[in-house]
């Protein structure tokens, strides 16, 4: 059996990023066109990434840049195919921070009026809101840092190549 490494995964990261870019940016068109609407699209926007994520692991065993890859997330103690509950399992902890990053969100821009959201530049946004999120953010972006870091120190460091996440859901990434 063949373990799909760090480059094989990050391709595969590149090829989902890539595909997902045009849902990102009818997100961002529609988030701008009012305060109401960006305050109800908060927490399906930052989730966007995880659900593609989860739908397409639990429904294939991989998402369209695993597929490209050709690799496969699979069980590792039988390399039989997950479920979603595997696939939830993966991203469970992504799912905390991105939950977190969207009520940080939620809170920066109800603190604004209407008027002043609508005068943020859709470009400024992301700049904006870093600035001006809540001062605790500047621990759970450690946190989420130091997650980042331990996921690729785990894979590089293990004979299956097995990351945080693959352990969580006891799946491992395979070459097809």
């Amino acid at each position: 059996m063949r373990y799909a490494g760090f480059w094989k995964r990050f391709g595969a990261g590149c090829i989902d990023g890539i595909v997902l870019i045009p849902i990102f940016i009818l997100l961002g068109s529609i988030e701008s066109s009012s305060k109401e609407i960006a305050l109800f699209m908060v927490f399906p926007s930052a989730g966007m990434f995880l659900l593609y994520n989860i739908y397409f692991h639990g429904r294939w065993g991989a998402t369209l840049g695993k597929m490209a890859m050709k690799i496969k997330v699979v069980k590792w103690f039988d390399e039989s195919d997950i479920s979603y509950k595997e696939s939830v399992l993966r991203f469970s902890v992504d799912l905390v921070f991105a939950l977190i990053v969207a009520i940080s969100n939620f809170m920066v821009i109800n603190a604004l009026s209407a008027d002043e959201y609508m005068a943020i530049n859709l470009l400024d946004k992301s700049e904006f809101f870093y600035a001006n999120s809540p001062s605790w953010m500047f621990y759970v972006n450690i946190l989420s840092f130091l997650w980042m870091v331990s996921e690729l120190f785990i894979l590089l460091c293990n004979e299956k190549k097995r990351a945080l996440h693959d352990f969580i859901a006891g799946t491992v990434v395979i070459c097809r």
